[in-house]
């Protein structure tokens, strides 16, 4: 009935939510192990601290670490709870059948792949991340995997290029650490590059419209004149 669809959509609509929340505070928690593991690795400075100090510091790092592990785990769970309902056309369309819950969609996958492939990157690579659970190319496998489930869908593609989150640039990067490290199957890559090489192109038009109209208000100005 329309009202089971409905509260469909807003089950996942709901779940879209959850997972960006869940994944912005799991990176989080990576990134304050990492900087906390640079400090202890630092030792001439560690050492010069009290030893009340690093025993306290050394404490809180084993919560951060659990704190982690437990976002991380959750994060996991419900990454891999949308990748199974998007195995199904059907139910992709909940995630992404009206503009809004695509946008949202859209900005999750764009803001989770830059996380993964920016320049920010570099503040993931925890020590025995996988005690942890910290398996980045797994997540960025099923990342990527979950974008391309979504993007046969019409008008997605529009949304990934009207979301601020989203670069042509980090897909290429996401495409390139697929390719050579991580056992991606070779029709997925191809469908991520065609999906790349469609924003590229879009992006492209935008600023040679952009050029175009400044070009024509400096004319203007200058008629003015």
């Amino acid at each position: 009935s329309a009202a089971q669809v409905a509260s469909f959509g807003e089950f996942c609509s709901t779940l879209v939510k959850e997972m960006i929340f869940l994944l912005d505070d799991a990176l989080g928690r990576l990134t304050d192990v990492k900087s906390r593991q640079d400090e202890m690795a630092d030792e001439a400075a560690w050492n010069a601290q009290p030893a009340r100090q690093r025993v306290e510091r050394e404490k809180r790092l084993e919560q951060v670490k659990r704190t982690a592990k437990g976002f991380l785990d959750l994060a996991k769970a419900s990454l891999a709870a949308m990748l199974h309902l998007t195995a199904d056309p059907d139910v992709v369309l909940a995630f992404t059948g009206e503009p809004a819950r695509a946008r949202k969609v859209a900005n999750l996958l764009g803001e989770f792949l830059k996380r993964l492939c920016g320049p920010k990157c570099q503040g993931l690579k925890v020590q025995q991340g996988e005690k942890l659970g910290w398996q980045p190319k797994v997540m960025l496998t099923h990342t990527t995997q979950l974008l391309l489930s979504c993007t046969p869908q019409p008008g997605f593609v529009q949304a990934l290029r009207e979301a601020d989150s989203v670069d042509p640039a980090i897909l290429a990067k996401a495409h390139s650490i697929l390719a050579s490290k991580c056992n991606f199957p070779p029709t997925q890559l191809d469908a991520l590059m065609a999906v790349t090489g469609q924003l590229q192109q879009q992006q492209q038009a935008a600023a040679a419209g952009d050029l175009e109209r400044t070009f024509a208000h400096v004319a203007e100005a200058e008629t003015a004149e």
